[in-house]
C-alpha cells in the first residue's frame, strides 16, 4: 500500500483503531486454538489487499478508517461493523460484504439508439488463482449505455469509454455513493485537480490525482475532512494504475 501523510487522528478515531487491535486479537485467538493462523498478511488477504501495510497502519491508528476498510475488516474478523467503529456503522445504508463488487443495473435491452453507445463497466473481482489478491477488471458482457453527445463533447474515443459506480462517502458531496461515471481510458496522463478512476493496488477507487516532485502521486479526496490526501512514491508506485479520466457522471437524488 502507499506510504502516506496524514493528520493526527481525533480521539473517535483512536478508539476505532483500538477496537480493530482488540477484535483481530480475539480472532487470531480463537482461530488458533482451531489450528489455524491469523496475521495481518492474512486479514488484508482477506480483505482483497495485497500487502500487510494496510491492516497495520489501521490497527495501530496511523490512519483512520472509513466506511469501505470496515466494511471489509469487519466482513473478514466475522464481526459486525459496530464492534469496530459505532460511529462509521451507524451510516452504513446497505449490508456488508467481503468483496465490493461494482456492478451496473444490468445489460440493456434492445440496440442502442444513434445517439447511444453500450460500453463496458469495470469492477473488483477476487483472483482465481489463489492468492487473495483483488485485480480491477472489465465486466465482460455488462454495459452500460451512455449518450455519444457526452463522449463527443468530452473528445473521448468510443472504443476508450467505460463505466464504474462510486462506492462510499470519500467523494462528496460532488459524486455520492453509487454514481455511475464515465471513463476516458484514452487519458491516464495526470492533470492536476482532474477525477480519475484508478486501480490502486487492486481497489477500484475514484479521486483527484495531482504529479508531485521526485515522481510522487497525490491522491485526494471532495471529502479531505474524513480522507486526508495520500502521497504515493516509489516502489508503491507500481500498484497504482491510472485507468482514466472521469469525463462524465450520472447523479440520482433519493427523495428527503
Amino acid at each position: 500500500m502507499a506510504n502516506t501523510t496524514r493528520r493526527e487522528l481525533d480521539r473517535d478515531e483512536i478508539d476505532d483503531a483500538k477496537r480493530l487491535a482488540e477484535v483481530f486479537r480475539q480472532r487470531k485467538a480463537e482461530l488458533k486454538a482451531q489450528g489455524i493462523r491469523m496475521t495481518q498478511e492474512s486479514l488484508a488477504h482477506d480483505c482483497g489487499w495485497r500487502g500487510q501495510s494496510a491492516v497495520s497502519q489501521y490497527v495501530n491508528a496511523r490512519i483512520p478508517l472509513n466506511l469501505d476498510a470496515l466494511v471489509k475488516l469487519s466482513a473478514a474478523l466475522g464481526v459486525a461493523p459496530e464492534r469496530i467503529s459505532p460511529r462509521l456503522a451507524a451510516r452504513l445504508t446497505r449490508p456488508a460484504s467481503n468483496l465490493d463488487v461494482v456492478e451496473p443495473a444490468g445489460i440493456m435491452e434492445g440496440p442502442p439508439t444513434a445517439g447511444e453507445i453500450d460500453v463496458p463497466y469495470f469492477r473488483e473481482v477476487e483472483l482465481a488463482a489463489g492468492n487473495g489478491a483483488c485485480e480491477v477488471i472489465e465486466n465482460h458482457g455488462v454495459t452500460k449505455r451512455l449518450p455519444l453527445r457526452a463522449l463527443e463533447q468530452s473528445g473521448v474515443a468510443v472504443e476508450n469509454a467505460a463505466c464504474a459506480t462510486v462506492r462510499g462517502d470519500s467523494m462528496l458531496p460532488v459524486l455520492p455513493d453509487g454514481t455511475c461515471i464515465g471513463i476516458d481510458r484514452g487519458t491516464t496522463d495526470i492533470v492536476d485537480g482532474e477525477i480519475y478512476a484508478i486501480d490502486h493496488d487492486g481497489m477500484l477507487r475514484v479521486k483527484y490525482l495531482y504529479r508531485m516532485p521526485l515522481g510522487r502521486v497525490r491522491i485526494a479526496s471532495e471529502n479531505d475532512s474524513e480522507y486526508p490526501d495520500e502521497i504515493v512514491s516509489g516502489d508503491d508506485l507500481q500498484f497504482l494504475r491510472i485507468i482514466g479520466r472521469v469525463f462524465w457522471f450520472e447523479v440520482i437524488r433519493p427523495r428527503r
